[in-house]
């Protein structure tokens, strides 16, 4: 889980503009200003007046955190360009093809349209009572500005607002976009395919430096240890193949050797920090490359315990060093700042 992502949840956010009263469209207008704080995104009507064609999908989950933004821009005198947006101003961008572009041009001609209501689902013949059940509570914008539309619509902005639980015009183009901008975003794209797109853009905003040899360094690394945190699932993680070190808050460990003679041993030392340390858990920030072969991870280290009266948590920030050889990653160095309470 991404270090961006659990200090906003961790640290909280605004009241629900409707107390959870029932949805209107001003209330979930509401909700996507109020998730500006979290993820900006320029005002669709900036981007009208500023002469660029614009076709944007927002999503906002049941506790109103909003998912990647993904957009395809055209802006006066350059190519159209895919724009990712995440937490904390975080973007990659790269040019899309006439194809893909004529492709989101297109499927966006209805993305604002309403279809006309369905006849109700007949009853069995048992008589008993039809449900439809929902378990996903996301709320999806679509945002357009100076888009090509119906003959005699002159509107330079254009947007709708539906729910994920709808069978509709305006989610079938928003649950679109994610594949799309993925196919245009090699480092994205290079990502390993086993979770769903918007899940991958979220991972691809964390890349840096050289964005495909970090890709392939988060491929490596994405299963750290959660529920098993034995020496083993530290070790097959690690993959310590020659000399590391680790540095925790100033008790260090120098591993010497491969992963399963090493004496002392960095995954012995995690497997016991994680049977005393209430709900160890490890939170990636970035992932970044030098080169093919060179690569760092930076992050946070949580854990719980009893404070003043109540209990905390204790978060610190980590940095890891890792390098390639023989087709795998190993573990260089790995340094955790003293730990803090969570404020």
């Amino acid at each position: 889980m991404f270090a961006a992502l659990f200090l906003s949840l961790a640290l909280g956010g605004q009241e629900d503009p409707c107390d959870r009263r029932p949805a209107t469209e001003a209330c979930d207008l509401a909700r996507f200003e109020m998730s500006l704080a979290k993820l900006p995104v320029p005002a669709i009507e900036d981007e009208a007046k500023a002469g660029a064609e614009v076709y944007r999908g927002r999503v906002l989950d049941a506790w109103s955190s909003p998912q990647a933004v993904v957009s395809f821009e055209r802006r006066p005198g350059q190519a159209p360009m895919v724009v990712v947006r995440g937490y904390g101003g975080a973007t990659i961008s790269g040019p899309v093809t006439r194809e893909l572009w004529d492709r989101v041009q297109a499927a966006s001609v209805f993305a604002d349209r309403e279809l006309a209501p369905t006849a109700p689902t007949p009853a069995p013949a048992s008589g008993g009572e039809v449900l439809d059940v929902c378990m996903d509570g996301r709320t999806a914008m679509v945002e357009m500005a100076n888009a090509p539309a119906d003959w005699g619509d002159k509107r330079t902005v254009r947007r709708r607002i539906s729910g994920s639980c709808a069978t509709d015009l305006t989610t079938t183009f928003i649950d679109s976009l994610p594949a799309l901008a993925i196919a245009a975003l090699p480092a994205c794209a290079a990502l390993s395919p086993d979770r769903g797109e918007v899940y991958r853009l979220g991972e691809c905003l964390a890349l840096r430096g050289d964005l495909l040899a970090a890709a392939d360094l988060m491929n490596a690394t994405r299963e750290e240890p959660v529920d098993d945190m034995s020496e083993a699932a530290w070790r097959r993680w690690l993959q310590i193949d020659g000399v590391a070190r680790l540095d925790w808050a100033g008790e260090t460990v120098t591993q010497r050797g491969f992963v399963m003679r090493a004496e002392p041993s960095i995954a012995n030392f995690m497997a016991e920090k994680a049977s005393t340390l209430e709900a160890l858990s490890l939170y990636s920030g970035e992932v970044g490359a030098e080169d093919a072969k060179h690569g760092w991870i930076t992050g946070l280290i949580v854990y719980h315990q009893d404070g003043a009266g109540e209990r905390e948590q204790m978060v610190a920030n980590y940095r890891q060093v890792w390098s390639k050889a023989n087709g795998g990653w190993s573990l260089v160095s790995w340094t955790v700042e003293p730990f803090k309470p969570l404020e």
